[in-house]
C-alpha cells in the first residue's frame, strides 16, 4: 500500500491480486472539505482519478504485451 497527502487530502493506492491471476489497483481518497465544496471536489477528483487509473492500466498492459482495450 502507498499513501500520500496533498493539501490535507489522503490518497491510498493498493494492489489486490484477483483469482484469475490479474491484479486490481484500488484508490481511496479521504478529505475534510467544507460541506459546500465537497460535491464539486468529489466530481473533479472522480474524473481525474479515473483518467489516472486508466492511464496506468494502459501503460501496464502495454509493458506486458496485453491488449489495453479489453
Amino acid at each position: 500500500m502507498l499513501t500520500g497527502t496533498i493539501m490535507g487530502t489522503f490518497m491510498s493506492y493498493v494492489l489486490v491480486p484477483q483469482d484469475d491471476g490479474t491484479t486490481r489497483l484500488l484508490l481511496k481518497v479521504a478529505a475534510r472539505p467544507s460541506r459546500w465544496l465537497a460535491p464539486a471536489l468529489s466530481v473533479g477528483d472522480l474524473i481525474m482519478a479515473r483518467r489516472q487509473l486508466l492511464n496506468l492500466k494502459r501503460l501496464a498492459e502495454r509493458h506486458y504485451g496485453h491488449d489495453a482495450d479489453s
